[in-house]
């Protein structure tokens, strides 16, 4: 963590109400943290129930795609209720903390790529994602940790993402085990590292991780030769060879799912409820239904 960086935490959120709000729970913010040469942003933090009375420590989860983490007031397309989830869990004995990193708008898709790439639809996107890893782990993370009670084993860390956020969460589970021992990669968007995740992931590790994937059946618009959608082989395959590798995989196709923020807040609490109770693993058809009543 910089000497210098300031850590007066504020409520959230605070007047003058230009939007509705819709946070549930205690939620601060450190407005403007900078970092590595990346653009400065505010960081959000939901706190557990009771927090301010009692000396306990709380697993912590990191969110990419910050802004719609809690507020339909911040999202840009709605937000995942991830306080939401956080409160209903805490109610049953799961208590957590979550931090929500907001993306870089314009720099978003190359804070989230690890590998430099060009195409006809993207031209060059830089690479920026050890830049942007670099700056959660040690910068935010290191203040998270400073300013509140949190768990730091990596059994007790955990990345979230969804579409590019997914993918580099699922990059920084493999890049970093030693810091995130659990992933949740919602409808990762694999394509955009052309093939570049699945050799990542091949490699042998000496440490691994927890890896819930998931995907929607009606996401994407090409399918292969066997009418199977492209994202929903492609998370197949992630999930085949993190399998392979000796991670502990839970693994969920929502056959209706879309690729949008309703569809991620639905699944979403199951997978934080892994992450807090691994023995509650909701992947397969059977446990994704129990948590969610008709999806499929």
């Amino acid at each position: 963590m910089p000497a210098r960086v300031k850590t007066h935490w504020e409520r959230y959120p605070q007047p003058p109400f230009v939007r509705p709000h819709t946070v549930v729970g205690d939620v601060r913010v450190l407005r403007g943290v900078s970092g590595g040469g990346l653009e400065p942003r505010d960081v959000y933090v939901h706190l557990p129930p009771g927090y301010d009375h009692t000396r306990k420590r709380y697993p912590v989860l990191y969110l990419q795609d910050g802004q719609n983490a809690f507020d339909d007031a911040l999202s840009f397309a709605g937000e995942w209720g991830a306080d939401d989830a956080a409160q209903a869990l805490a109610d049953k004995g799961l208590p957590c903390i979550i931090v929500a990193v907001p993306n870089a708008g314009s720099q978003r898709m190359s804070e989230y790529n690890p590998w430099p790439r060009s195409s006809p639809r993207f031209g060059s996107v830089e690479a920026r994602g050890e830049a942007y890893l670099a700056y959660l782990t040690n910068t935010v993370r290191g203040i998270v940790n400073l300013s509140f009670r949190t768990r730091i084993e990596p059994e007790h860390t955990g990345i979230c993402g969804s579409s590019l956020g997914g993918l580099i969460s699922a990059y920084a589970a493999l890049a970093h085990p030693d810091v995130f021992g659990y992933c949740v990669a919602m409808s990762p968007a694999l394509w955009f590292s052309f093939g570049e995740i699945f050799t990542f992931a091949a490699w042998p590790r000496a440490r691994h991780a927890c890896f819930y994937v998931d995907i929607g059946g009606q996401e994407g618009r090409w399918k292969t030769d066997g009418g199977v959608p492209a994202m929903v082989k492609d998370a197949r395959r992630l999930r085949d060879v993190l399998t392979d590798q000796g991670h502990v995989v839970a693994y969920v196709e929502d056959k209706d799912g879309r690729h949008t923020e309703a569809d991620w807040r639905r699944r979403f609490p199951a997978a934080l409820e892994w992450f807090l109770a691994p023995s509650h693993r909701p992947d397969g058809l059977l446990g994704f239904k129990h948590r969610l009543g008709d999806v499929w």
